[in-house]
């Protein structure tokens, strides 16, 4: 929970809201995606999507590019010098001190966690796109 108040007040310093925050960080971590792939990892209507991505596009922390691989497809791309410059500041304070409690716990410790996570973000009701 922590996490996502975290995240909430990040973009809130920048002006963002929470879903524009998430979906930077859904793009930073799988990089370009597609609207329709965007819809299906947040649950939102593709409508909802555009509003999000219009907004973020606006603010010039996205842009839009068609899909070299099939020119029908249009693909939104972070910009990471702005995300690099306005968003990773935020974050460093944090990453500080995740780093100084992850280095409480083993290597063995470290896997048997990650495994959790992973088993977690792979099997639970967001993986297979079910409604809440």
């Amino acid at each position: 929970m922590n996490t996502v108040l975290l995240n909430a007040r990040t973009a809130d310093i920048i002006g963002l809201s929470p879903s524009d925050g998430q979906f930077l960080h859904l793009l930073e971590l799988n990089g370009p995606l597609t609207p329709g792939r965007l819809s299906q990892l947040t649950g939102f209507s593709t409508g909802a999507v555009t509003g999000v991505v219009d907004r973020l596009e606006k603010r010039g922390f996205v842009h839009r590019e068609r899909d070299m691989a099939d020119r029908r497809k249009v693909l939104v791309v972070l910009d990471e010098d702005k995300s690099a410059t306005e968003l990773a500041p935020l974050y460093t304070e944090q990453g500080r001190h995740f780093t100084a409690v992850l280095a409480d716990y083993s290597p063995a410790e470290l896997a048997l966690i990650n495994g959790f996570l992973d088993r977690i973000a792979q099997t639970g009701p967001a993986s297979t796109g079910a409604q809440p």
